[in-house]
Parts: C-alpha cells; structure tokens; sequence
C-alpha cells in the first residue's frame, strides 16, 4: 500500500458491509485480515423489494415521473423517489446467501466481526446474524449486538470502537497463532451485548 501499511481490516456500515464483503470475496487481498460490519444490509432481498412499491416505481418513472415519493415501504424505511427505489432494488448485490447458494460471504476466508444495534428489529437483526454466522468459511464470526443502538451508532460510538477493539485483539491474535477464538458468553447488561457464537450454533 502506498501508506507502507501491510495489514488493514476493513469496516463497512450499512451497505458499505455488502461492499466490503463484495470486494474481498472478488480481490482475495492478502493484505485484508479481517472484516468488520456494522448492520450490514440488506440481507433479505425479498423484503427489501416490496412487489407493490416496484410496481408503482416502475410505472411512474415509465411515465417520466420518477422524481416523485413513493409511499412509505412497511418496515418503516424513509420514503424515496420512485426512480431511487428501482436504481436501489435493482443493484443490490446478494452477498449473504439470500437468493443464491455460493454468496460472496462464503468465499471470504478471514476473521469477520458483524454486529447490530439492540435498537434496530430485532428480528432481523437476529435473522441476519444467523445467516452470516452459517455462510462464513470456517466459521471465523464474531456476531454482536450493540446496546442502545440505533442504525446509526450515533450516542454509542464508544461502545463500537471498544467491540471492534476487543475482536481485533482476540480474533486476529488467534488468526496470527492459528488457534480458534475462545467463544463469547452473552451478557445483556454490558455496553456491548454479544450473541452466541458460531461455535455455539453449530453444537
């Protein structure tokens, strides 16, 4: 790297966690060691294409009104233009196995961090973190939920920086011994609440 750093871990919020996912699974760069994402999405394709607002999305812009709202989606989504919600629909990248059996989070072979925040659905929240717990190689996963969260991390940003801190100093400690993390005991009255671990999935 230009910088003549040698190891990087890289972060994605949001869809930027499709997008990192997406890229080390295309690059295999050596120089990434682990992946760190932070309410990754989306994760359920089908639900993120709502047949009825893709139908009226579909005919507004056909009408060259793309520009207008469309109604609010059912999981609580801000409203968008109807030319927004096809672009957005239509360029999802399914990285986590929703749709398609060898996703991209299948093929990626380095330590991975994914968490949430307990204040975004917990459902699917939940829902997600199973899916990546069961599609990363290996099952080097690290799953978490972040207390008093929000989407946006906003008010809890130190608790953030301590999770990521304390996987960097376990999961990628191991990584360099090649001896597996020790698993994480769920505790609801941290700052940082953690889900069960692969480990505890699979027995």
């Amino acid at each position: 790297m230009s910088l003549g750093v040698q190891e990087v871990v890289l972060i994605g919020h949001s869809y930027g966690g499709v997008k990192v996912v997406y890229y080390q699974a295309q690059r295999q760069d050596p120089r990434v060691v682990g992946l760190v994402l932070a309410s990754p999405g989306p994760i359920d394709l089908l639900r993120l294409r709502e047949p009825d607002l893709m139908e009226e999305a579909q005919r507004l812009v056909a009408e060259e009104r793309g520009s207008e709202l469309l109604p609010p989606q059912s999981d609580g989504q801000p409203r968008s233009s109807a030319q927004t919600y096809l672009d957005r629909t239509t360029a999802v990248i399914d990285v986590f196995g929703a749709e398609i059996s060898n996703p991209a989070i299948a093929q990626v072979s380095c330590p991975v961090l994914a968490f949430y925040g307990t204040r975004e659905d917990q459902a699917l929240a939940a829902a997600a973190l199973e899916r990546i717990r069961r599609q990363v190689a290996g099952g080097r996963v690290e799953t978490r939920m972040i207390e008093g969260a929000v989407h946006s991390y906003l008010r809890t940003e130190s608790a953030v920086a301590s999770a990521i801190a304390e996987w960097m100093d376990t999961a990628l400690a191991a990584r360099e011994s090649n001896t597996p993390a020790s698993p994480r005991v769920a505790s609801d009255r941290s700052p940082v609440a953690d889900t069960k671990s692969r480990e505890a999935a699979d027995a």
